[in-house]
């Protein structure tokens, strides 16, 4: 790490998709207050089940979370970084999310509408796994003053594959 070159920004747009979403991070960037906050996202981790036991062998589950952007960094290994497994010289994109807090019972049937009541600790990911923006909302629906909504519908999120598998054509 002595020898990367580290850079934080304030925005950074998916181009792969033709909405194009900018996302901002809400300790560089800020929105007014009749504008969106472009800085909740939706995003996938392999999680573990077993992460409150330690002792237990590792049992990696597809999850979606939503959560606020607040910080992205950019990293740039200009030599090959073999502790890492970066055998050349690579980029990566570094993104740091507050998940939210999301209610598993508390929904509204028919709507992607999640709602929460605060946000958690942070999570540092590949920006890779943000899937895209959503928006988030004051409500006043029961133990939680905030909804986000998920105008994404269900898409499909990322399909992870493990290294063992082999696919035969």
């Amino acid at each position: 790490m002595k020898l990367a070159q580290i850079q934080e920004w304030g925005k950074l747009q998916c181009i792969d998709t033709d909405a194009g979403d900018t996302m901002q991070s809400s300790t560089l960037c800020t929105s007014n207050e009749d504008s969106r906050d472009a800085s909740y996202v939706w995003y996938t981790l392999l999680v573990d089940q077993n992460e409150r036991h330690k002792r237990l062998e590792d049992v990696p589950v597809k999850q979606i979370l939503f959560g606020q952007l607040e910080h992205l960094y950019l990293i740039r290994f200009n030599t090959s970084c073999r502790p890492l497994g970066f055998n050349s010289p690579t980029t990566i994109i570094l993104a740091s999310i507050r998940t939210c807090d999301v209610s598993a019972t508390e929904t509204i049937p028919g709507l992607d509408i999640h709602f929460y009541s605060r946000l958690q600790g942070i999570r540092v990911t590949d920006v890779q796994n943000i899937q895209g923006l959503v928006g988030q909302v004051p409500c006043s629906t029961g133990n939680y003053p905030w909804a986000i909504i998920d105008q994404n519908g269900m898409l499909p999120g990322p399909v992870y594959i493990d290294e063992d598998d082999v696919f035969a054509e």
